[in-house]
């Protein structure tokens, strides 16, 4: 009686997890951390596909513009991937 109500509590408490997850992904890639934590709550399979999309603004420590042709690139890169112009460090 009382098993499967817990079961259905714990599999929700997942599901929201899920969100979470998803929405700190979303934010370390400069993007929108509640929209994709709602995404990723009606859709799970989101969390297979967002690690692998690009990030799409710059993001403090992680992410950052290249001042020549104006790509989202790492932090530590020293010479632009799209560009092949030196960075300053």
């Amino acid at each position: 009686m009382f098993g499967s109500n817990i079961s259905n509590i714990i599999l929700f408490i997942i599901w929201i997890g899920f969100g979470f997850f998803a929405a700190s992904i979303a934010k370390s890639k400069g993007r929108s951390a509640p929209l994709w934590g709602i995404l990723a709550f009606l859709f799970p399979i989101v969390l297979f596909i967002l690690p692998f999309l690009t990030p799409i603004a710059p993001v403090p420590g992680k992410w950052k513009e290249c001042h020549s042709c104006a790509s989202i690139i790492k932090e530590k890169a020293l010479v632009c991937p799209h560009c092949q112009r030196d960075l300053e460090p």
